[in-house]
């Protein structure tokens, strides 16, 4: 398996697409917005690692709850994250207007990670252990000189990406130390202007090095340093709806091809970038990943609405669960934890709080993944099985009760109530039933279960 290392930019993604029937000319457009996890080097990064690559990201965010759950959606998705922390509120994104055939028409960036430097030995450490290394030109000319040194110190090959005509000079500042650099036709004509060129061949000289010119559904151009080029085929797409994010996926797969493998532009074209470029062809995202946001968002709401000691829902994200609650047949169980107050008195409040994550680990083990438990308050829990008529309901909260009676958790036993919710019923409603079941439990004696006649 190949280590790669990728370093640059993490940022949001703004995609804003036109719809076909929308004129060119008009101001106020109709179309599509997404909203994705992207930044060049990042997408460069998922690249590597949907290749099979062990991926490492070196990059730099601001200091922000946002960046925290990007930082933990890169690690869910495989990367091996190196982050510095930012001390700046700026947040990193990319915004950009496409038109209805998917080409990007304009985009406006902003990436803080533009004005960091990585210290030699958070580089080092990024380092260790690396095959292939490529970087975007949102660093600066100082970080891309600061990488090309190292890579060239330890004789990893080191690619570099262009990512804008704005940015695209910074490249020529590590001249002589890179074996690749991957460009746009528009990023190439920025680069020739720089050093007084009239084709891409002259970059490879001048740079000493491949130059790979990227013209989305027309393919790639391969310029070789010794005066060569070479035509790189596009694969053949059926209705693709985005081209934004080919150049990413070029870069991963001509990089850990020709930088890794040693083998041809044409080859580690077909073997390894195709296949990203068909999955990028097909989505919203720059990365082929889409909904990553989404996923983010979601996440953060199911933490939300979660008690951080027991993991079940807290009582609000258990009334938005029951609104949403489908099915003729569901039964409510009112859970009440007899004689906890001594537990607090006696052991202490953190002997408590074991004592009802253990309670909670009970009522989950019983449950399906479609039932719904919460910690409704202090010591009360509540469940709701779904698709579980009452009859059904009184074995499955006898199990529960049982299981927490043999687990000897400082005597304490469970009173619970059992409702049937009915068509009509509200929350409050088929809880008062259980409720009223559960304290007929504890006044007959605790430990019981009782249902709603």
């Amino acid at each position: 398996m190949s280590a790669t290392l990728t370093i640059g930019s993490t940022n949001i993604d703004v995609i804003v697409r036109a719809n076909s029937e929308s004129k060119p000319h008009h101001k106020d457009r109709m179309g599509t917005v997404s909203i994705e996890v992207g930044g060049s080097a990042t997408n460069a990064a998922l690249g590597f690692h949907r290749l099979g690559c062990r991926s490492r990201l070196l990059t730099a965010m601001a200091r922000s709850p946002l960046s925290s759950m990007l930082q933990s959606w890169l690690q869910n998705s495989g990367i091996d994250l190196i982050c510095d922390d930012l001390p700046t509120s700026d947040l990193g994104a990319f915004v950009a207007q496409l038109n209805a055939k998917g080409d990007l028409e304009n985009a406006i960036s902003q990436t803080p990670v533009e004005r960091h430097t990585f210290t030699s030995e958070t580089l080092a450490r990024a380092l260790a252990g690396i095959e292939v290394v490529v970087a975007d030109a949102n660093l600066s000319e100082e970080t891309l000189l600061d990488v090309a040194n190292a890579t060239q110190a330890l004789r990893i090959p080191l690619a570099v990406m262009t990512v804008s005509e704005d940015k695209a000079q910074r490249v020529l500042a590590v001249r002589g130390k890179i074996q690749m650099i991957l460009a746009n036709h528009l990023e190439a004509e920025k680069l020739m202007s720089e050093i007084g060129a009239t084709d891409p061949g002259e970059i490879a000289e001048h740079m000493q090095c491949l130059v790979i010119v990227t013209r989305g559904e027309r393919g790639a151009s391969a310029y070789f340093p010794d005066g060569r080029k070479e035509r790189i085929k596009a694969p053949v797409l059926d209705n693709p709806k985005n081209y934004l994010g080919f150049g990413d996926a070029m870069t991963s797969g001509l990089a850990l091809g020709v930088l890794g493998r040693g083998l041809g532009v044409q080859e580690a074209t077909d073997q390894f970038a195709e296949g990203l470029i068909r999955e990028i062809a097909t989505s919203t995202s720059c990365n082929g990943m889409p909904g990553a946001i989404a996923n983010i968002v979601e996440v953060l709401v199911d933490k939300g609405q979660r008690d951080h000691l027991t993991h079940l829902l807290l009582r609000g994200g258990f009334e938005d669960a029951f609104r949403r609650l489908k099915g003729p047949t569901n039964t409510l169980l009112a859970i009440d934890v007899d004689r906890f107050k001594a537990v607090n008195d006696q052991h202490g409040h953190e002997s408590g709080d074991k004592v009802l994550a253990l309670i909670a680990q009970v009522i989950l083990d019983n449950t399906r993944t479609d039932d719904l438990a919460a910690r409704y308050g202090g010591d009360e829990f509540s469940l709701i099985l779904t698709n579980t008529p009452t009859s059904e309901a009184r074995f499955v909260a006898d199990r529960i009760r049982g299981a927490v009676e043999a687990a000897n958790l400082y005597g304490v036993t469970l009173s619970i109530g059992v409702a049937a919710i009915l068509p009509e019923d509200t929350l409050a409603t088929v809880m008062a039933r259980a409720d009223g079941s559960m304290y007929e439990a504890k006044r007959s004696g605790r430990n019981k279960v009782v249902l709603v006649d």
